[in-house]
């Protein structure tokens, strides 16, 4: 639901008549986002696709008997892709490493993503790929016998990708090696074009998954042109598909209904497109500006700063963590950088790194590939844009390590974690459960990446945490805990507490009454209201879902004693667990 707001919210941001006092930048995303939207609704991007098609030798599909494989040759093909700025990590992935300080490189060639044709509904696919070739042209009955080759060709491929392998597999050789293993395609032509503007020589090295891999997908890959160029224009045009037409709009509703998904907006995608074009976003301002305020950020600061204090005193109270230990975590946590809502200091930088957009007046389709290349043509620099501008919606709480920084962004505050006009036991509740969990889970995965945590100490954590295991009744399926990980349990767990005896240090310093026609206490409440972000159809209940939800509270001696349960009942077990 809250992903579904902050959508909303960004379209009504966009759709906002353009002000004479605005940014150019800002006036560009809006232009843009109209164009595409109505480019999308009325199918004028159709032709545009079509051109690409031609340039590409034709899609078999469409062509019918017409299409000739003599003119076909996938390395081609794909860097063409490149060059149009469409997807090109088709049939394997294609990346670089570079050791630092030297001139060594290494071309990997990974496992291209691909979907298993047994999956349930797969009809539903099949059917997507059908109308959305129909869409373009395509004859229904030559349009159907195509998928059914396609989906053969998938098969085979993912056999060949499914293959279990582990890194000590991995075969690396030199690309010289490499060429006269594989003569029948120019690998440093084809590994210049796909990894352009790097520079590739013989001399590089190439890594395989395991040793007969190329072997294998060489040999699929020549079987039949026309499956594998029907294959690759269908995952090339499916990134680009749904800002063409409503018709795939439709299609695409059709199989998230099937599936039990929530469905697609039409202007999901040209969102999307906004977001890939500006970076950071200039509408970014608007939003920040629009849904958060000065007010947010001081109730919220004041809820992390109780919700910190008490971190910090169960860090020093721990029964795991030795003195040299505590020190260290302590300037972890003490070092830690906090935004809320927004950059405060970033807010200007959206606009002063902005660079007009050259012939915006184009059609939306020919700028945003254009605009795909040209990223495409820069992706491998070493430039890394540190900014948390582009975050400023999300709808997570976000460390950034990098920056050992702690943002809580404005997308986050738009939903049921915090008001300003609630009383405190919902705000402690909401944001201060959500700011306890996760400096509970970033702390913890810093704890599992750094050597400053002793082998003794992850022995003791996990000694202590080791009873959530045993708190499990007999009638319990064993896989309950596999939907709900260990290290999210004790996320939760301490989040909560924490949570909790933040608000009862709150209600010391401060007071409110409980709420008038209910027979609840403010305690009870901020229990209850803990339970606000877990609510789901009943449709699609699961263990992760229901037990593995009560097992965070049941294991909280403040939420039986604030709701009475009786000792050794369900919700208030004798022994309970303590991560801390």
């Amino acid at each position: 639901m809250l992903f579904q707001k902050i959508q909303k919210q960004m379209q009504h941001v966009l759709e906002e008549p353009i002000h004479e006092d605005d940014h150019q930048a800002i006036k560009d995303e809006k232009r843009l986002y109209q164009a595409c939207v109505n480019e999308q609704r009325n199918g004028v991007s159709l032709e545009i696709v079509k051109s690409l098609m031609n340039d590409l030798n034709g899609w078999p599909v469409l062509m019918g008997t017409a299409w000739n494989e003599e003119y076909f040759h996938w390395p081609e093909t794909l860097i063409k892709l490149k060059g149009m700025g469409l997807k090109h990590h088709i049939l394997f992935g294609t990346y670089l490493t570079e050791e630092r300080n030297t001139t060594s490189k290494t071309i990997q060639i990974k496992n291209a993503v691909t979907f298993d044709p047994r999956e349930n509904n797969m009809y539903m696919y099949k059917h997507f790929l059908k109308e959305s070739a129909m869409v373009y042209g395509a004859n229904e009955t030559e349009a159907s016998k195509e998928v059914e080759d396609v989906f053969e060709f998938i098969g085979q491929l993912r056999q060949i990708t499914r293959i279990r392998h582990n890194s000590s597999e991995i075969v690396q050789f030199p690309l010289s090696e490499f060429q006269g293993r594989y003569p029948q395609i120019n690998w440093v032509t084809y590994f210049e074009s796909i990894l352009s503007p790097k520079n590739i020589t013989i001399d590089d090295q190439v890594s395989v998954p395991y040793h007969d891999y190329m072997d294998r997908l060489l040999e699929l890959i020549h079987t039949s042109k026309r499956a594998v160029a029907n294959y690759i224009l269908w995952k090339a045009m499916g990134e680009i598909m749904r800002l063409t037409s409503p018709t795939f709009v439709d299609i695409m509703n059709q199989i998230a209904c099937v599936k039990g998904y929530l469905p697609y907006e039409e202007t999901e995608e040209c969102q999307r497109a906004m977001f890939e074009i500006f970076s950071p976003r200039p509408s970014i301002v608007n939003y920040a500006n629009k849904y958060f305020t000065d007010t947010m950020r001081t109730g919220i600061k004041t809820i992390f700063g109780y919700v910190f204090i008490e971190f910090k005193n169960m860090l020093k109270q721990s029964s795991w963590i030795d003195e040299n230990s505590y020190r260290n975590v302590s300037e972890w946590v003490d070092a830690l950088k906090l935004i809320i809502g927004t950059p405060e200091d970033d807010l200007d930088k959206v606009f002063g790194k902005y660079k007009p957009l050259e012939n915006i007046h184009q059609p939306f389709l020919k700028i945003y590939l254009e605009d795909r290349k040209k990223k495409e043509l820069g992706r491998n620099d070493d430039r890394t844009d540190t900014s948390m501008l582009h975050l400023v919606d999300s709808g997570h709480i976000i460390y950034k390590r990098s920056e050992h920084t702690f943002m809580i962004p404005t997308g986050f505050l738009q939903g049921m974690y915090y008001n300003p006009m609630w009383p405190m036991y919902l705000n402690f509740g909401g944001i201060g459960k959500a700011i306890a969990v996760a400096l509970t889970t970033y702390m913890k995965v810093r704890q599992n990446s750094s050597e400053s945590w002793a082998t003794h100490l992850h022995t003791g954590f996990k000694n202590v945490t080791g009873c959530l295991q045993a708190t499990k009744s007999s009638d319990d399926a064993s896989q309950l805990y596999g939907e709900f990980s260990q290290q999210n349990r004790i996320g939760q767990i301490t989040g909560h507490a924490l949570a909790y005896q933040a608000y009862k240090k709150w209600l010391k310093d401060d007071q409110e009454n409980s709420l008038i026609g209910l027979d609840y206490t403010p305690e009870q409440l901020f229990w209850i209201w803990t339970y606000s972000q877990s609510c789901y159809d009943i449709t699609y209940e699961t263990p992760r879902n229901w037990y593995a939800e009560n097992e965070v509270v049941r294991q909280n001696a403040h939420f039986a004693t604030d709701f009475n349960c009786d000792h050794n009942s369900e919700m208030n077990p004798e022994r309970k667990c303590n991560s801390f």
